[in-house]
């Protein structure tokens, strides 16, 4: 939990930005202020919001998803009660790998799927790849 001077400290720097940014955007869009007002009306954050904001629990090694995220590093979720996985890391676990063809006519590479022998669209190709 955050104490309540450390609440009030980010809360303070957290309006200050958000003054800036309105002060900035009125200069810039220089015309219907009360909009601008307005809209940041909406996203007012106070002491309490910090305060009773919930720290995320540190996961320890042994309960740790085995994942490996798109930037390299380790996921940082739980694992799946008798998994080595989270649950995002669990649906993308044991999917078959099927190696797909490529040829080039008229300097295009078409990727073409092996069991139906028909043309595979460059975007469904790429998403299976990340």
């Amino acid at each position: 939990m955050v104490t309540d001077k450390e609440a009030e400290v980010i809360c303070d720097k957290i309006m200050k930005k958000q003054n800036e940014l309105k002060e900035e955007l009125k200069m810039v869009l220089d015309g219907n202020h009360e909009f601008i007002d307005a809209m940041f009306e909406k996203y007012i954050i106070t002491v309490d919001d910090i305060r009773n904001r919930k720290k995320r629990e540190k996961v320890c090694d042994d309960e740790r998803c085995k994942g490996i995220k798109k930037n390299g590093e380790n996921c940082s979720r739980r694992k799946l009660t008798g998994k080595d996985y989270c649950g995002t890391h669990e649906k993308g676990n044991g999917v078959e790998t099927t190696e797909i063809e490529a040829t080039v006519q008229d300097g295009i590479v078409k990727y073409i799927d092996p069991v139906s022998g028909q043309p595979i669209p460059v975007d469904q190709v790429l998403r299976s790849m990340s």
